[in-house]
């Protein structure tokens, strides 16, 4: 029998508890981990899951930074978003940084054991209407407007620097960074930094980068 091990990030509790259950109606011999709050997330850094079961909003967590986590790692971790949003832009984001499925919290019993089935055996579980709704969001929202310096700071927010390590690794000054920084917010309809990065994802603006 295989060995299943899925953590489950999920905010509401008692939805968690009733996936995990859920989940052990799936595989009877499943282990499950929940983390709620991005404190739980870091206990259980050392479990090793062969699949996560991702709540997209999750506060504290970045859903994104985690599926691409879970990406990076030998063998890949396959990850199921299962969420209530139905905005686009998360389905983008989501497709953009490789999870292997994605459901509405909507759906049936049956159909998230079928999707647990699919990504147990190294499958994917993408709608053909996903992908092409995902697509169409793209193009909709190609920013071709930043400079090649611009995307080269976008790059390395993305990986979590900061103005200092931009600076020392493009050998830039400080308010050169900061004038950048501002210049990508504008361009992308960004709050912040790490909604800047949401919406690169989102909009196919990382797909290429290292």
């Amino acid at each position: 029998m295989a060995d299943h091990r899925i953590l489950l990030v999920e905010d509401h509790r008692l939805l968690a508890d009733s996936l995990s259950a859920l989940l052990s109606r799936w595989q009877p011999a499943v282990q499950v981990r929940q983390a709620h709050q991005p404190e739980e997330l870091i206990a259980h850094q050392h479990f090793t899951p062969t699949l996560v079961v991702l709540d997209w909003h999750v506060p504290g967590i970045d859903s994104a930074g985690l599926a691409l986590q879970m990406a990076e790692r030998h063998p890949p971790v396959p990850v199921l978003v299962v969420t209530a949003s139905t905005d686009v832009a998360d389905l983008s984001a989501a497709l953009d940084v490789g999870v292997s499925g994605y459901l509405p919290k909507s759906v049936p019993m049956q159909t998230l054991f079928s999707a647990m089935d699919a990504l147990a055996a190294g499958g994917t579980w993408i709608s053909a209407d996903q992908a092409r709704q995902a697509a169409a969001f793209r193009r909709r929202h190609a920013q071709p407007g930043l400079s090649n310096r611009q995307l080269d700071v976008l790059k390395l927010l993305a990986r979590g620097h900061s103005n200092v390590q931009i600076g020392q690794s493009l050998a830039i000054r400080p308010g050169t960074v900061k004038s950048h920084i501002a210049s990508i917010l504008s361009t992308l309809g960004a709050d912040n930094r790490a909604d800047a990065v949401y919406r690169a994802r989102a909009r196919g603006l990382l797909d290429t980068m290292d």
